[in-house]
């Protein structure tokens, strides 16, 4: 259901939990309720909800847009095997894998985090990225990422079980014709098959023009 308020305090769009199924705007499938409020007065805020199923994992979305500044999350707060596997078939995780990704800034510059753990998030066997997303011009985006403990075979049983714990920088300009990526990082020393593997360092770039 929805309605259209118009009062001396500016204009009101509500519309509440109404069924969302979708199969052609994302490569996934969309299956379950939004709602959406708008609010316009000396400026518009905007705030929305969704609440399903992307491609068969359970989703909780969230965003707000107030003036010019945007937030926004989605979260999965533990999406089972069976459900990772169907959505991403080269992952077959032993446990249920929990994810988050938020947005926030004014626009079009946001910071940006992400985080992927086994069974929750930020302990051991978790992945965290956190960094900056600038849209204006050319867009470039910093990264950092944090790898904590993480054995391969909680995410592909045939992997070697080396719990990795690395630590990445990342640098990208998406300029036309000439993009960019630097990429530096830091493997911490672990354990392979009883043997010690020793620290290693890392660095790549990309550029192209």
């Amino acid at each position: 259901s929805g309605a259209v308020l118009v009062g001396p305090e500016g204009v009101d769009v509500d519309v509440e939990r109404t069924s969302l199924s979708d199969h052609r705007f994302l490569p996934v499938a969309l299956v379950g309720t939004v709602a959406y409020h708008l609010h316009v007065a000396d400026e518009a805020r905007m705030w929305t909800t969704y609440a399903g199923l992307l491609g068969g994992v359970t989703v909780q979305v969230r965003g707000e847009l107030d003036g010019n500044d945007l937030h926004a999350v989605a979260e999965t707060p533990g999406a089972s095997p069976a459900e990772v596997h169907a959505l991403w078939p080269v992952l077959e995780p032993a446990e249920p894998l929990a994810a988050r990704v938020e947005l926030q800034g004014p626009i079009p510059t946001f910071d940006v985090y992400a985080s992927v753990g086994v069974r929750d998030l930020g302990g051991p066997g978790s992945i965290e990225a956190r960094g900056r997303l600038d849209a204006r011009g050319p867009t470039r985006a910093t990264l950092a990422v944090d790898v904590t403990d993480l054995d391969p075979r909680a995410l592909v049983p045939s992997a070697p079980s080396v719990p990795l714990s690395v630590r990445l920088h990342a640098e990208a300009t998406l300029a036309a014709g000439s993009p960019s990526v630097t990429l530096d990082g830091h493997v911490e020393p672990s354990l392979l098959a009883g043997r010690p593997v020793p620290a290693t360092d890392l660095h790549a770039a990309l550029v192209r023009g």
